[in-house]
């Protein structure tokens, strides 16, 4: 787990079964994999704590799909420019 290759799929791996386990419901799989799936699993109210970062995650998740996204938009727009004519 010092790897953080290792503990990135590991982790990445282990959110995607919690998203499967929840039925893609994202919010339930962020506070499992925070709080642990046997307190969500048990349908007690989820803790301030815990509900605070399931919707940060999504939040930044989205602002980081905005941010990927127009990065590749640039990057293919620079790619297919003609050589030598600069991009505006």
């Amino acid at each position: 787990l010092t790897d953080p290759n290792v503990n990135l799929r590991l982790g990445v791996h282990y959110i995607k079964e919690l998203e499967q386990k929840y039925r893609g419901n994202r919010y339930l799989a962020l506070a499992a994999y925070n709080w642990g799936p046997a307190n969500v699993d048990k349908g007690a109210r989820i803790p301030t704590s815990v509900s605070g970062y399931a919707t940060k995650i999504m939040e930044r998740t989205v602002k980081w799909r905005k941010h990927f996204s127009r990065a590749e938009a640039s990057a293919t727009a620079f790619n297919t420019a003609p050589a030598g004519r600069s991009q505006s």
